[in-house]
């Protein structure tokens, strides 16, 4: 028996029809009783924990989000008397199917595979606890095709299957099945996520993360100018340089909803340049660093001493994907996406950063008691990454969603290899991560109905604009909820 979709390849959406046919080939005579192609949908997650004898105590949830059926064979009696007995004679033998994706939500259904347990009770996520009961249905909207394995008892998966089957007649007869696993994605309009991780006392974040470190910045010591004879026997030849890395979303990518706005959601086939910039900051002007490093009367005086330079060595993007999924209990759980590698060896004088407004307090907390002079609060000096650096594609399979026992978000992980000119043999990494929603591209050729059309010369680049639609699921706060999606559109 053999399966054949006539676009196995395709990405389906909501609605869209599952076409193929099943082909038997018989080298003889065969009775069978019926032949049937179904359509599943299903997520599963487990996870374990070892109790306090160290055994391993594992155990899964699972949801069939729905089931459609299509019987093939027989479609009409052809004998004159009911019967689960037919005959295929020798040869090949086609038999046609068509199934739909549901377009609306479904009525998924809990199936446990091992004892429903209390547990549950302590959950934020799933706090509902009839919704895990065997047997219980919960209304949802389908997920994203999904597969993150940690382990043999611990992972989460959202699969959408065609499966063919041939019966056999007779009770203790076994017949013959096929599987194929289907690639499924939400529309922009039916995908729904989770933006806890997008707010902080029901409120959004501002539109920007920061991530810092602690560069050492090696000088000549000889050309230190100071009055005190203490300082020049004591002074160890390096200075502490608060750095951060900033990621900041653009406005042009904003969304506005009832209770604010947000530009952290991001769409696959974005380039990252379109939507964000990425910056490094320092608290110090050039002149201050200069000072800090050689004494006041360099600086007075006119005499020469060269401040090291900063050397940005790579910028490495990475996906983090944040998960929750109950199993024996409720656990999260996180997997790295490598995403781009840029790798430079850029020289940066750090009279070219520009003097900003900078809301980041933490980076001032790091200054050194002795040099906090030098610094004034939410002023600092940054320096953009160039735009180019930053043509990366979100060109991924990965995308937010909530589902009845998984939820998945997502971070942006930037890290800068960053080094001092006068000391090369150590590197720093700048490390700044941000939460976002990464949602269904902005516009498709695609809206339903049947299998999409193969791509011809890759993905096209669209601009991003405001007020992109993307329906939010409850916050663990009623009082604290996102907007629906109907209220976005008035609110736009």
């Amino acid at each position: 028996m053999e399966v054949r979709l006539d676009n196995q390849l395709a990405l389906f959406r909501p609605g869209d029809w599952v076409t193929g046919e099943v082909v038997l080939k018989v080298s003889e005579p065969f009775e069978i009783k019926d032949i049937v192609v179904l359509l599943l949908g299903e997520t599963e997650s487990c996870n374990f924990q070892h109790d306090d004898n160290r055994r391993r105590m594992s155990g899964s949830t699972r949801f069939r989000l729905f089931e459609l059926s299509h019987r093939v064979f027989p479609k009409t009696h052809n004998s004159t008397h009911n019967s689960d007995r037919y005959e295929l004679d020798k040869g090949i033998h086609k038999f046609r199917f068509d199934l739909a994706f549901p377009a609306t939500q479904v009525e998924a259904r809990c199936v446990m595979q091992f004892d429903w347990n209390r547990l549950y009770l302590q959950t934020q996520l799933w706090r509902n606890t009839a919704e895990l009961a065997p047997g219980s249905l919960t209304s949802t909207d389908l997920p994203p095709s999904f597969n993150t394995i940690f382990g043999m008892d611990s992972y989460a998966a959202v699969k959408y299957t065609v499966v063919a089957s041939v019966g056999r007649p007779g009770k203790t007869a076994v017949g013959n099945v096929k599987k194929i696993e289907l690639r499924f994605s939400p529309t922009l309009h039916s995908a729904v996520c989770s933006v806890q991780h997008l707010t902080e006392h029901g409120l959004f974040l501002p539109d920007w993360s920061r991530g810092g470190t602690l560069l050492q910045l090696q000088y000549d010591q000889s050309k230190r100018q100071d009055r005190s004879f203490f300082d020049k026997m004591f002074s160890s030849g390096s200075f502490t340089l608060p750095l951060d890395a900033v990621v900041e979303f653009k406005n042009s990518n904003m969304s506005r909803y009832a209770q604010g706005s947000t530009s952290r959601v991001l769409h696959q086939e974005d380039i990252l340049s379109d939507v964000l910039r990425v910056k490094l900051v320092s608290p110090f002007s050039y002149k201050a660093l200069k000072e800090a490093l050689f004494g006041r009367y360099v600086i007075k005086l006119g005499q020469e001493a060269a401040v090291p330079r900063l050397v940005i060595r790579q910028v490495k993007i990475t996906i983090i994907q944040h998960l929750r999924y109950s199993g024996y209990l409720e656990k999260e759980a996180t997997h790295r996406i490598p995403l781009a590698k840029h790798t430079q060896y850029r020289k940066v004088d750090f009279s070219r950063f520009q003097r900003e407004n900078y809301p980041g307090y933490e980076i001032f907390r790091e200054i050194p008691k002795e040099h906090s002079f030098l610094a004034a609060p939410q002023t600092a000096y940054l320096y953009e990454l160039p735009a180019e650096w930053l043509e990366y594609g979100l060109f991924t399979d990965e995308q937010s969603f909530v589902a009845p026992n998984i939820q998945c978000d997502y971070l942006l992980e930037f890290s800068i290899k960053v080094f001092s000119s006068a000391e090369q043999g150590k590197h720093y990494d700048v490390v700044c991560e941000a939460p976002i929603l990464l949602v269904p591209p902005r516009h498709t050729d695609h809206e339903g109905g049947g299998p999409p059309a193969p791509s011809h010369g890759g993905p096209v680049r669209v601009a991003p604009s405001e007020a992109e639609p993307v329906r939010v699921a409850p916050l663990a706060d009623a009082e604290e909820a996102p907007p629906s999606y109907q209220e976005v559109m008035q609110s736009s």
